[in-house]
Order: structure tokens, then C-alpha cells, then sequence
């Protein structure tokens, strides 16, 4: 089977679509600002999938030029062995490849991501006609940590909880995530950021993806603000991508116009005032952990 997605900015639908369908070759059509995430997603899974990337010369917005070129990559090939991914790109670049995938008779495709759940929608597709729908479906487990930052960036390394004092609160809220069926990874710093950047906690559940900023002492609020910049930043783009659900878990109380500050920001806050380093934490914080994490990432899902 060959796959033709339209690359977004946000890879990790490709990468999902991947995994799933299994293509002997998986066609990445990208432009001017997506071909280094497609030569990312080449070298990244080259074992696992046969990634080609192919830059539109069209630039994504010609709809008649975006047309016949990917009317020339589908050329030759037999309909039933081709599946047109409709999901990222530009809205130009989706009427053109919908229009090949009709005209082939083939078949369509459409990764929604909400909740815990990311639903594929197929269609098959005739000549004449919007085609018949298949009956949607959750897609499983696919995405593991090591998969989404091999998406999102050009190297990473994974150094472990923190050796200073805040280590202890990092162990003990990774240990209450693990307990409630979460992925966890701590300490991920991106390549060639030097100490600049460093996340204490990347936590995954199905294919939703969670970056945490854990902050136990220091200067009060102050720390809090540094931690909401921190999480802002590795949220960008250009680091983790602007769709994971980000966290921060503090032992200190936190004033209004801090939580203010975390709701702009998209920041859901954690307090956890009665933890102490001589002990575990509560069987109550750490439900308010499991149960905060699974509502935020289950029931507040953004779209990739």
C-alpha cells in the first residue's frame, strides 16, 4: 500500500497515520516550511516506515499546479493500493488531493485527534459522487514518548530526575502517573540548547502527550513564573509543538495572579501543599495527580 499525507506543521498525525496503516511507502507532500519536518520524519523512522518526502512546487497554494502534481505521483499506480491522507497541509493542498483520490476512485483518509481518542475517518471514493463512507475508528495505542520528540526534534537526551531536592517531588509525581497507567519520561533536553531548556517531565497516555514543569521550593512565585515561561517555551513549535497539555505541579500555595497567568498561558496547576520529602505522597494527592492528568488530556483534547 502507498500512503500520500499532507504534511502540517504538527507531525505527529503523519507519523500516527503511519504507524497505522503500515505503507510500503508513505509519501510526505510538504513545502517550504514543512520539508525539514519531513526529512526529520525520514531519518527519525527509517526502519520502521519508508518515508519519502516530495516539496510541492506549487508551495501549497496553486490549487491546479498542487493538483497535477500529485496527479503525477499517483500516476501508474493501482487505486485500491493507494490511501490519500487528507489531514494536514493547507486547506488548497486538501481540495487538490481530494480531487486525485476522487478521480482515482481510491480511497481517503482523515486522522481526528480529540480526548484520549484519535479517530480515523475513511472514505472510499468514486469517480462520480462523494463516495461511501467507512464507519470511523479509534485508532490504539501507537505513540510512545521516544516517537513523539524523534518527531519534534532533531536530538534529544533523556537525563533522569533532577540530583537537587526537587528531584524527590519529580520521582514522587512520576511515580503516582506510572501508578495510573502513564508513559513517563524526566529530565528531556533538546539537542544544541545547552542548559538553556529542560523539561522535568514528558508523560504520554494513549497518543496524548503531556510536558510538566515539577517546582518544589526556591523563590516562591517567582520559580512558578519560570517554570510557566519554561513550559511556553518547550511548547513552541520549534521544540514540543503547540498541542501538548502542559502541567505544572508545585508544593508551594500559589497566589491569583499566578493561576491567572497559567490559564492564559494554558497551564493547568497542580497543588500539592502537603507533600513532604520524609514521606510519600497522600493516597488524596495522589489521586488529584491520576485524576487531574486524565481529565485534562482526556476531556479537553485539542485537535493536531
Amino acid at each position: 500500500m502507498i500512503l500520500f499525507s499532507l504534511l502540517g506543521e504538527q507531525p505527529t498525525p503523519a507519523l500516527l497515520m503511519a504507524l497505522h496503516f503500515k505503507p510500503t511507502e508513505h509519501i510526505l507532500l510538504c513545502t517550504d516550511l514543512t520539508e525539514k519536518i519531513a526529512k526529520r520524519l525520514q531519518k527519525n523512522f527509517s526502519e520502521r516506515v519508508c518515508f519519502r518526502p516530495y516539496k510541492l512546487k506549487s508551495g501549497g497554494y496553486e490549487l491546479a499546479r498542487c493538483q497535477a502534481e500529485i496527479q503525477e505521483l499517483a500516476a501508474n499506480q493501482q487505486a485500491d493500493s493507494m490511501t490519500f491522507d487528507l489531514t494536514g497541509g493547507t486547506k488548497i493542498m486538501s481540495l487538490a488531493m481530494y480531487a486525485v483520490a476522487q478521480k482515482c476512485s481510491g480511497k481517503a483518509a482523515y486522522l481526528e485527534t480529540t480526548k484520549f481518542n484519535s479517530i480515523l475517518h475513511t472514505y472510499q471514493l468514486e469517480a462520480q459522487g462523494v463516495g461511501q463512507p467507512i464507519a470511523p475508528q479509534p485508532l490504539p495505542d501507537l505513540m510512545t514518548i521516544e516517537y513523539y520528540l524523534k518527531a519534534y526534534l532533531d536530538g534529544f537526551e533523556v537525563g533522569g530526575f533532577s540530583p537537587e531536592k526537587g528531584g524527590d517531588l519529580e520521582k514522587k509525581v512520576a511515580g503516582a502517573l506510572v501508578s495510573g497507567g502513564f508513559e513517563v519520561k524526566a529530565g528531556i533536553r533538546p539537542a544544541n540548547v545547552g542548559e538553556q531548556l529542560e523539561l522535568d517531565l514528558i508523560v504520554r497516555k494513549n497518543n496524548q502527550i503531556g510536558v510538566v514543569e515539577v517546582k518544589w521550593g526556591g523563590d516562591g512565585n517567582e520559580t512558578l513564573k519560570k517554570g510557566l515561561d519554561q513550559l511556553n517555551q518547550l511548547s513552541e513549535q520549534t521544540y514540543l509543538g503547540t498541542y501538548a497539555h502542559r502541567f505544572l505541579v508545585t508544593a508551594k500555595p500559589v497566589k491569583p495572579e499566578i493561576q491567572d497567568l497559567a490559564q492564559a498561558k494554558r497551564v493547568k496547576i497542580i497543588q500539592l501543599p502537603r507533600y513532604s520529602p520524609d514521606r510519600p505522597l497522600s493516597r488524596d494527592d495522589v489521586q488529584l495527580i491520576i485524576q487531574t492528568f486524565t481529565d485534562e488530556m482526556a476531556g479537553n483534547g485539542r485537535r493536531l
